[in-house]
């Protein structure tokens, strides 16, 4: 089955996926953005984690009086996307949200897109790839470019400094607001209001 074949209907629950790497080395660091948003939202909503499947670990909640699945992958960024095609056919829905840290953003900036490419993310590459469309929304958090371009992976695994974190705690709560737009109102007025803010 097609993802383009899966249930976009008001029924279908909504599914926010933040990518990630599992493990408290893991914590904190710019890679990790996705998995600090979704901790952020269930904290708000009081909501505890499951970690009784070894591939994710989830939460339901009611966001915007909507059913909605944060979905966290647990089987590092790179494998992000058997785990995505695993949990659109089994909630049979493709209304998912993928949000993810972009070095093609400064940081703190929050970028919303209907669909496109993975942009040189290994997770989006995985999930492009395993559900074989690019035909999903998608919430890029801001972290910078690394000054030495050969360091990019020491650096996306590296933590923020405490200037950085002044940023990334705005935007954790901008991305969180433009979760529940998308969620209530559409993702056009999301990205009206979201897009253009510095």
């Amino acid at each position: 089955m097609k993802f383009e074949d899966f249930s976009n209907n008001n029924n279908a629950p909504w599914i926010i996926i933040g990518l990630g790497n599992p493990g408290s080395k893991y914590n904190n660091t710019r890679h990790n953005i996705g998995w600090a948003i979704l901790d952020k939202i269930n904290k708000n909503h009081n909501v505890s984690i499951s970690k009784n499947n070894k591939d994710y670990y989830f939460s339901s909640i009611s966001l915007k009086n909507s059913n909605t699945i944060l979905i966290y992958p647990a089987t590092y960024i790179n494998n992000s996307g058997d785990i995505v095609k695993k949990i659109v056919k089994k909630f049979n829905s493709k209304k998912i949200i993928v949000v993810y840290d972009d070095i093609n953003l400064e940081t703190g900036r929050i970028r919303i897109r209907k669909n496109g490419s993975a942009g040189g993310h290994n997770g989006m590459k995985s999930i492009i790839n395993s559900i074989q469309s690019e035909d999903f929304m998608r919430v890029r958090v801001g972290i910078s470019e690394p000054k030495i371009k050969s360091e990019q992976i020491s650096y996306v695994l590296g933590k923020f400094s405490p200037e950085e974190k002044i940023l990334i705690n705005k935007s954790i709560d901008r991305c969180i607001k433009a979760l529940e737009i998308i969620i209530e109102k559409g993702i056009d007025e999301a990205m009206n209001l979201h897009n253009s803010q510095q």
